[in-house]
């Protein structure tokens, strides 16, 4: 280990459960997510007939973008959090032998005047550059994710987007796979739970004003996707999140919140819910895991106003965000190269 201090992240973590081995004569693949609130890595291998398979999936919570809201900077704990679980990640990806790498970093490193130190330390760690995404990129690639899913490839109609990171928020629509509108806000979970959130239980009327100032906020920019959008796919933690809530999952089941169906009215009703617990009363509800207790309000409320002012009363959750996207940009690269 690189840090003398024992992390708690990583503690009892230091191999992943189980993952499939790589079969030889084939091409690995890693991709590292660096997000605002959680680190999340994906394994998979090209088959011989050129179809990808996954390998393992992991995300690890690290807060990168805790305090960045008040300081402009990364805290030298939430650097230290994300480092170790970055090496942790390294060693995983030597293990299974996944030749071909890519990594990305978003809103938090994008906005923190300590950047260009961060990203120092986690390229010596990861042994390769990591892409800096601007906003628009990062819309870009994760709608390039989302239309990576076979059930949604070959629609006549738009596909309008939304994920919810830590940092920053992200709407796109598109048909097939060419995004035509893409936007990223400053609005991710802990963003905004900084701007509105100053105690638990938060109360219906702290809820009621966050969601008046994000739907004012999201009426200009989401003007152009307006109009006969009656589902929108959602991507991130806090969309996956509460998938596992409305499923009242006892454990955060990966898989099973994938093509999730949520409606407005049902979002709402939780919202209100959730406005009356306290912080001890959140953390015992099924499918809310520990880390994102704090932010799961905000979050929610991010997601709630997007349908509200694109009309749509349906959501659809989606795993395959950012992450997937730096894979097909990998997959691409490498099969042009070959």
């Amino acid at each position: 280990m690189i840090f003398p201090r024992k992390n708690s992240f990583v503690e009892n973590k230091e191999r992943p459960e189980s993952y499939y081995s790589l079969v030889e004569d084939t091409e690995g693949f890693a991709v590292f997510d660096i997000g605002s609130n959680t680190i999340k890595f994906l394994a998979a291998r090209q088959k011989r007939d050129n179809t990808i398979e996954f390998l393992l999936h992991q995300s690890f919570t690290t807060k990168l973008a805790e305090g960045l809201f008040f300081t402009g900077e990364l805290s030298p704990e939430a650097i230290y959090r994300t480092l170790d679980i970055l090496s942790l990640l390294r060693r995983q990806a030597d293990e299974l032998g996944l030749r071909s790498r890519i990594a990305a970093a978003t809103s938090a490193v994008r906005d923190s005047k300590n950047r260009k130190y961060f990203l120092k330390k986690a390229e010596e760690i990861l042994g390769h550059k990591i892409l800096l995404l601007s906003g628009d990129d990062e819309a870009k690639i994760i709608y390039r994710g989302v239309c990576s899913d076979p059930l949604l490839q070959g629609q006549a109609s738009p596909l309008t987007v939304v994920d919810v990171g830590g940092g920053s928020s992200e709407w796109i629509q598109g048909k097939e796979k060419t995004p035509e509108y893409f936007l990223s806000l400053p609005l991710g979970a802990i963003r905004v739970r900084d701007r509105f959130v100053s105690g638990y239980p938060v109360g219906t009327k702290t809820v009621a004003r966050m969601l008046h100032c994000l739907e004012k906020q999201l009426q200009d920019p989401l003007r152009e996707i307006k109009g006969g959008c009656q589902k929108v796919i959602g991507t991130g933690g806090t969309i996956s999140t509460m998938a596992n809530i409305f499923q009242q999952s006892s454990k955060e089941d990966f898989l099973k919140t994938h093509h999730f169906p949520m409606d407005t009215d049902s979002i709402q009703k939780k919202l209100e819910e959730l406005a009356h617990y306290d912080l001890e009363q959140l953390s015992k509800i099924p499918g809310l895991p520990l880390n994102r207790v704090e932010i799961i309000i905000p979050g929610m409320a991010v997601v709630f106003a997007t349908l509200s002012v694109l009309g749509s009363n349906t959501l659809v959750s989606s795993i395959r965000g950012l992450r997937y996207g730096l894979l097909d940009l990998l997959v691409t690269e490498k099969l042009q190269v070959g």
